[in-house]
């Protein structure tokens, strides 16, 4: 039955939004964007008047034992692919045993004036879903949370043979739907804040989170948990420690087969320290991410 709506989802698609399509091509590799920025957007900024931020994040309990989503597919709808999968909870954060150091937890900057920040810096964004799983491509990097910047396009395919739909929600509002493999689609993201992506084909344990801004002051956590942020202009500034939460909330059912067809969890985890910026010099937060309790 999930198959038969997705298949009428797709006619529909193809009749009332053919624009959509259209703006697909063969070229996977994304691609510089035009850049909606005005002359406010780093039009004051002094390199010779900004200073350093590093740290870095750990967890500071026991490491959490996420459960894998055991995903079982129903004959009858058509999705033979989905028979006895498992798939790891996109969410689950990445914990050095030894070191306890958190691996990619985004560490961001607010309250900066973005005419003082320094030009963007972040490779363009590129969705890649392939073998039922959502990935970020940015630079060499694959990753569950990306950086954009407001006003560019990010680009989007699908590897897969089979249907899919990417969702995105929060700061942008829309469904992009994947007909046929490897053609590239593109959508531009015109507003600030979290866009939280998932699937709209009912793959519901595919996830992955953008943060759209005017400055460029975002970065990942490596292996060991360490951060930097530099060329950041001197000033007093809230320094955020984010991390997604693995915990689901809630979730939907197809009414028919009582498969589950989409998740809903609780909401991140966030730390946030004031921290003080001086020209020439390096300031050093660290973050205790509170692992063991995300809910708070």
């Amino acid at each position: 039955m999930v198959y038969t709506i997705a298949m009428h989802g797709r006619k529909m698609l193809c009749l009332f939004f053919p624009l959509i399509l259209l703006c697909g091509c063969n070229d996977a590799r994304p691609q510089g964007a035009q850049t909606s920025s005005s002359t406010e957007v780093a039009g004051a900024f002094n390199p010779n008047e900004t200073g350093t931020i590093e740290g870095r994040v750990t967890g500071d309990g026991q490491i959490p034992d996420v459960p894998v989503f055991k995903i079982h597919g129903n004959h009858n709808d058509g999705k033979e692919h989905l028979t006895n999968l498992v798939r790891k909870n996109p969410n689950a954060p990445l914990i050095d045993p030894a070191t306890k150091g958190v691996n990619q937890a985004v560490v961001f900057l607010r309250g900066i004036d973005p005419a003082r920040a320094k030009p963007w810096d972040h490779m363009p964004i590129l969705i890649d879903q392939s073998d039922l799983d959502l990935a970020i491509l940015q630079g060499n990097e694959r990753v569950h949370a990306g950086f954009v910047h407001r006003g560019d396009e990010i680009s989007a395919i699908s590897r897969d043979k089979f249907y899919h739909a990417l969702r995105a929600s929060g700061a942008a509002f829309f469904t992009l739907p994947f007909m046929d493999a490897n053609k590239t689609t593109r959508r531009r993201l015109e507003k600030n804040g979290l866009v939280e992506l998932s699937s709209g084909a009912g793959y519901y344990w595919m996830r992955g989170y953008l943060f759209v801004a005017d400055h460029p002051y975002f970065t990942r956590t490596d292996k060991e948990g360490r951060f930097k942020l530099t060329q950041v202009p001197a000033g007093k500034y809230q320094l955020v420690c984010w991390l997604p939460n693995w915990k689901i909330a809630r979730h939907d059912r197809d009414p028919e087969t009582a498969l589950v067809t989409r998740v809903y969890y609780a909401p991140p985890l966030e730390r946030e320290r004031t921290v003080e910026v001086t020209s020439n010099r390096t300031s050093s937060v660290d973050f205790a991410a509170g692992i063991d309790r995300p809910g708070r």
